[in-house]
């Protein structure tokens, strides 16, 4: 099972950021 990726609002949209939110 996938954990949910979150998407967080951010002023600088940063891809390391997303995988960051999707591993935690």
């Amino acid at each position: 099972m996938l954990p949910k990726c979150h998407p967080y609002k951010v002023e600088v949209p940063s891809p390391m950021f997303f995988l960051f939110v999707c591993f935690i």
